[in-house]
C-alpha cells in the first residue's frame, strides 16, 4: 500500500532532541519492515552484500559494449576504460569496434588471482596465488631463508612441497584464495596489515567484519554502523519502488562517504558529505534520506518535515519513460492553490 511521504523542510531539525527517541526501538522498527524477498538472487541479507544481476533491466550494471570483453561497467551500452582507449586509438566506428575488437587482458583485477605458485612435486602444483619469483608468499619466504645459506637450489629440487588444499580467504563471500597461512587473500592481507598497525586485532576476528573485494556491480553495507546499515537497507527497499534501475556503484560510493556517520536522520549526512557532487549521487542520497525520514515519522508519530509538502512518487506518480522532459511533478505544495504542484 502506498503512503504519502513528507519532504524535509530546509530548516527542519534532522533528529529529535537527545533522549526524545529510543534508537534501539527505531532499529527494531526498521528490521521488522524489511522485505525478506527483496531482489532475490542479488541481495545477500546474511552478508549485507548486493551483487547485481547483469541480465536484470532494473539493475544498471552490464558488461562492456565490446562483445569479446567481460569487464563489468556501471551502465549498459558503454565501453570499459581499456576498450574506450583502444577505440579512440583505432578511429573505428564504435559499432564495428564492439564487434571486431578482441581485448588481451594483461593482468588480473584487484582482489582476484589468475596465476598459481609454480612449486610442483610429482605432478601436483601448489594451489596458492603467485607472489614473487613465481612462488606463493610462504614458499618465497622459505626460498629467501635458504638463499641466505646458499641452499636454495637443493631446497627447490629436494625439499619444497606444494600446498594442495584450497584455503579460501576468511572474509565472507571473498572469491579469492588465501594469500598465506593466515587465511587472507592478497587484497585483504594488505588491508589487515594496514588496520592492524592502528588497532591490533587477530586476522580471523578482523576478517568477519570485512566486505569482500567489490566489483563494479556490487556493494556492501557491512562497513556502516548497525543503525545506519539498517536505515540504508530500509531506504533502498523503499526507493526501489520509485526508480527505473538500481545503480550499485552509486550505493558503493555512498557507503564510502557515509562510513563514520551515525544515522541518515542527522544533518551531517546531507549532500555536503559526498566526495562527488555528481547529480546522480546527490539524487540517490536525497531519495534514501526522504524514505528514512518518512519512516521515522511513522515510527515516532511526529513529523520531521513540513507537513504540507508531499512526495508524489509513493502515490503512483512517476517520470515518463525515455529521455523526454519530465512531465509529472515530484512534489506538491498543499499550502498553495489546489492542484498546484512543483
Amino acid at each position: 500500500m502506498s503512503r504519502i511521504l513528507r519532504l524535509p523542510a530546509p530548516d527542519a531539525a534532522a533528529v529529535p532532541g537527545e533522549g526524545d527517541w529510543d534508537s534501539r526501538a527505531w532499529l527494531a522498527w526498521l528490521h521488522d519492515r524489511f522485505d525478506g524477498n527483496w531482489r532475490p538472487g542479488e541481495w545477500d541479507g546474511l552478508r549485507w552484500l548486493f551483487t547485481g544481476d547483469l541480465a536484470n533491466p532494473r539493475t544498471s550494471s552490464s558488461t562492456c559494449r565490446t562483445r569479446a570483453c567481460d569487464t563489468i561497467v556501471n551502465t549498459k551500452n558503454i565501453f570499459c576504460s581499456p576498450c574506450a582507449e583502444q577505440l579512440r586509438a583505432s578511429h573505428q566506428d564504435p559499432d564495428a569496434f564492439a564487434v571486431t575488437y578482441r581485448p588481451a587482458r594483461q593482468r588480473s583485477f584487484p582482489g582476484m588471482v589468475t596465476v598459481r605458485c609454480s612449486i610442483t612435486r610429482d605432478g601436483a602444483q601448489c594451489v596458492r596465488p603467485r607472489h614473487c619469483k613465481g612462488m606463493c608468499v610462504t614458499h618465497y619466504g622459505a626460498w629467501k631463508y635458504h638463499a641466505t645459506k646458499g641452499t636454495e637450489e637443493d631446497w627447490l629440487r629436494d625439499r619444497s612441497q606444494p600446498f594442495t588444499d584450497d584455503l579460501p580467504c576468511q572474509v565472507p563471500a571473498c572469491p579469492s584464495p588465501s594469500y598465506n597461512s593466515r587465511g587472507l587473500c592478497n587484497y585483504h592481507a594488505r588491508q589487515w596489515s594496514k588496520d592492524n598497525r592502528r588497532n591490533p586485532l587477530d586476522a580471523e576476528q578482523w576478517a568477519v567484519q570485512q566486505s569482500p573485494y567489490l566489483a563494479t556491480h556490487q556493494f556492501s553495507l557491512l562497513p556502516l554502523p548497525d543503525l545506519l546499515r539498517h536505515e540504508m537497507l530500509y531506504g533502498l527497499q523503499q526507493t526501489d519502488l520509485w526508480i527505473r534501475a538500481l545503480e550499485p556503484h552509486r550505493i558503493r560510493n555512498l557507503v564510502r562517504d557515509l562510513t563514520g556517520a551515525a544515522t541518515l536522520l542527522a544533518e551531517d549526512t546531507g549532500p555536503d558529505r559526498l566526495a562527488s557532487a555528481h547529480a546522480g549521487a546527490v539524487r540517490t542520497l536525497q531519495r534514501l534520506r526522504t524514505a528514512v525520514r518518512s519512516g521515522f515519522e511513522e515510527f515516532s508519530g511526529r513529523p520531521l518535515a513540513e507537513p504540507d509538502v508531499l512526495d508524489l512518487r509513493t502515490i503512483g506518480l512517476r517520470t515518463i519513460a525515455g529521455g523526454a522532459p519530465r512531465r509529472m511533478p515530484g512534489t506538491a505544495d498543499l499550502r498553495r492553490s489546489p492542484g498546484y504542484a512543483t
